[in-house]
């Protein structure tokens, strides 16, 4: 196993921080086999964040090669000439090809329920019987709300957030997002979030 990270990777796991986790972890395990070769780390610095460019790819080869007892690859071979344009890849869709909303909406069509029992007593037992059904399917427990801690929180266009991490009383987690209006206005605004996922208050 060849474990490869980014010294300053910029989406997920850097180096420094899963080494302990990951390489050290592992150590022991593959001693116990007698097996250590075959477990090795690699730290991209070059240029260290989130890649898999030549660097990492060299060392994936040397890796192997040496893993199956093949000549060391040293380098790479030049590729850049096989590399399609833009347009070379441009291909046609079908007048008539769904997007994945699309493709919902004529699966949701497709899709027929019983409707609910018009008297009021049947419509109990009906809905009894789904929501028992429901708690079984997700095995429902009730739990409580053990500590609530407040993470984080913003002051930003007119619309205030805190952000509230809480501890369950069956050792899970959960959190949430408070949002409120602080904008100058005398009426209490309403909060619309934009297409961005930014929030304004209006």
């Amino acid at each position: 196993m060849l474990l490869t990270y980014n010294a300053e990777d910029d989406c997920c796991f850097r180096a420094p921080m899963v080494k302990p986790l990951t390489l050290d972890a592992l150590k022991p395990l593959y001693r116990l086999y007698g097996k250590e070769e075959a477990l090795e780390w690699h730290e991209n610095r070059d240029p260290g964040t989130h890649n898999y460019q030549l660097d990492n790819r060299l060392q994936a080869y040397r890796f192997f090669s040496k893993q199956f007892t093949l000549p060391l690859i040293e380098n790479e071979i030049p590729s850049d000439a096989e590399v399609k344009s833009y347009e070379e890849l441009v291909v046609g869709l079908p007048s008539d090809n769904l997007t994945i909303l699309g493709l919902a909406r004529k699966l949701g069509a497709s899709i027929s329920r019983p409707p609910v029992p018009e008297e009021s007593s049947a419509r109990k037992s009906w809905a009894e019987e789904r929501r028992s059904n429901l708690k079984n399917l997700v095995r429902y427990k009730p739990v409580q709300v053990e500590r609530a801690w407040t993470v984080a929180n913003t002051k930003n266009k007119g619309v205030e957030t805190k952000s509230y991490l809480f501890s369950m009383s069956n050792g899970l987690s959960a959190n949430a997002v408070w949002l409120t209006c602080i904008a100058p206005k005398k009426a209490r605004a309403n909060v619309a979030v934009n297409i961005d996922g930014s929030r304004r208050c209006i």
